[in-house]
């Protein structure tokens, strides 16, 4: 039986697409066949949760899972029988971000081009680094983006600072909110070319798991 993975998405702020990130990488990985389960750690909003009941309601298919939490290590010891597990973490928790990473095979996080996302984020990035964990990252991932330019901007950034962006980007379109608002992934919109965008930055995700 392969190793369950653990894919932890965690962010400084909120409004980065975090949540969007979270659903889209189970999703696809369940579109390949695997277990996947999302760890909610924003236990006020519960933005995967109640995607999942949406989900649930519509009869989408794959299935993918959700539960609320503030306890990881009791979280993923009930959660042992997936392939893999996505923490969406509470946004502007130092504590609980400490907590996630040494859990994780991969970190990533999700940014915007503006400089109000990126500052936080990179200083999310270095605290991270300094760390101690054996999994991979942290990487980020762009969200909400206007402009191929925009993203090559923020790219040359992260890449100043240190740090590697994962190919693929969700760029900024109604099509991703309106997927959302009925249970469906970014990769499950009305537009084969948002789809393609978003199965890109997946694949880019779910790709460094092995």
């Amino acid at each position: 039986m392969a190793r369950r993975k653990v894919i932890g998405v965690v962010s400084q702020k909120g409004g980065v697409g975090k949540s969007t990130l979270c659903q889209l990488i189970a999703r696809e990985a369940a579109m390949q066949g695997e277990q996947a389960k999302i760890l909610d750690f924003d236990v006020k909003q519960m933005s995967s949760v109640d995607w999942v009941r949406e989900r649930l309601q519509r009869d989408l298919e794959p299935p993918v899972e959700a539960e609320p939490t503030k306890d990881v290590a009791k979280s993923l010891k009930q959660n042992r029988g997936y392939d893999v597990i996505v923490l969406d973490g509470a946004p502007g928790s130092p504590k609980r971000t400490a907590q996630l990473v040494p859990q994780c095979d991969l970190i990533v996080l999700p940014t915007g081009a503006s400089r109000a996302d990126l500052v936080p984020t990179l200083a999310l990035a270095r605290r991270i680094a300094t760390m101690p964990h054996d999994g991979a990252g942290p990487l980020f991932a762009l969200c909400r983006i206007l402009t191929a330019a925009e993203a090559a901007e923020a790219r040359a950034a992260i890449a100043a600072a240190g740090f590697e962006t994962l190919d693929g980007e969700l760029i900024e379109r109604p099509g991703y909110r309106q997927a959302q608002n009925f249970g469906r992934s970014a990769s499950e919109t009305a537009f084969p070319s948002l789809n393609a965008r978003a199965r890109r930055l997946a694949r880019a995700i779910l790709d460094r798991l092995g």
